[in-house]
């Protein structure tokens, strides 16, 4: 890399900086080559993260699960696009060979697109009830 990075928390859709002007160092652990710095976050910020996280969670659980599905599609897709990039990304941070980090970023995006299907799945029990004459229905949707 010509220029180190510099980068932030990324909390509730924005780019913020760290209560603490703490950074961490990241260096390619074959040459030593300092290749960014992150914050070195502290309890406020993971709290502040946590607490966007529970309030985005609450719209994101209103939409129908094949509408996250599609979300989950599109990254899958993103990642695709980007395989070279983010593999190389991996080498230099983890020291994996190209190979398996294109096959680690491939495999991710195979996941994504596995979880999408299953807003059509749904899966579940049924179970014998105490009471005669009836029977409980028990269905599961991970992404519903």
């Amino acid at each position: 890399m010509s220029s180190t990075e510099h980068y932030q928390n990324y909390i509730n859709g924005q780019f913020v900086a760290a209560a603490s002007s703490n950074r961490i160092d990241v260096v390619n652990p074959a040459s030593g080559e300092l290749l960014s710095t992150i914050p070195d976050s502290n309890a406020d910020d993971v709290n502040r993260a946590v607490a966007a996280a529970k309030t985005a969670q609450v719209e994101w659980a209103r939409k129908p699960a094949i509408e996250r599905a599609g979300y989950l599609r599109r990254i899958a897709t993103k990642l695709r696009e980007n395989v070279p990039a983010l593999a190389r990304t991996i080498v230099a941070e983890q020291g994996k060979v190209m190979g398996l980090a294109e096959v680690e970023v491939n495999f991710t995006a195979d996941y994504l697109d596995y979880m999408a299907e299953w807003a059509r799945r749904i899966e579940g029990e049924v179970i014998t009830s105490d009471r005669p004459d009836e029977t409980i229905f028990y269905s599961v949707n991970p992404l519903g």
